[in-house]
């Protein structure tokens, strides 16, 4: 790799942090959908950071960001939060709403979703039973 490669490389994640911390939802938005393309390890932690933001529609892009780059680390971050028991249910929600469009399904996401089936949450049993049907489908 050149020089000048491994320089834009080091650039461009500083870039989409400080996006992230922008005011705007629109920026934190696009920010979270660069960093899904980026699917490295770093893109991951960064992804998951985003899952605490203020602004529902950047957590739902985090989530599916994540679940897109179906690592063992992203899909962790998403069976963590789905099966949080003292979270934010709206949080827990979207993390299980996601798991449904991991591919290839990941055994943590069918057992996760699975065990949330028979939450005491009904909008969380009915996402869990949603996103569990599109994994399972074929």
């Amino acid at each position: 790799m050149h020089e000048a490669e491994t320089l834009r490389y080091r650039i461009v994640p500083e870039s989409l942090v400080a996006l992230l911390g922008s005011p705007h939802e629109a920026d934190r938005r696009q920010a979270v959908e660069l960093l899904g393309r980026q699917g490295d390890a770093p893109a991951v932690e960064i992804l998951a950071s985003c899952l605490s933001d203020p602004h529902v529609d950047v957590i739902y892009d985090a989530a599916l960001a994540l679940a897109k780059i179906g690592s063992p680390a992203s899909i962790g971050v998403l069976v963590a939060l789905a099966t949080d028991g003292a979270g934010s249910v709206v949080r827990r929600v979207i993390a299980a709403s996601a798991l449904g469009d991991a591919r290839p399904p990941p055994a943590a996401a069918v057992e996760a979703l699975r065990r949330l089936t028979s939450n005491t949450d009904r909008w969380l049993q009915e996402e869990a039973r949603l996103s569990l049907a599109r994994l399972t489908r074929r």
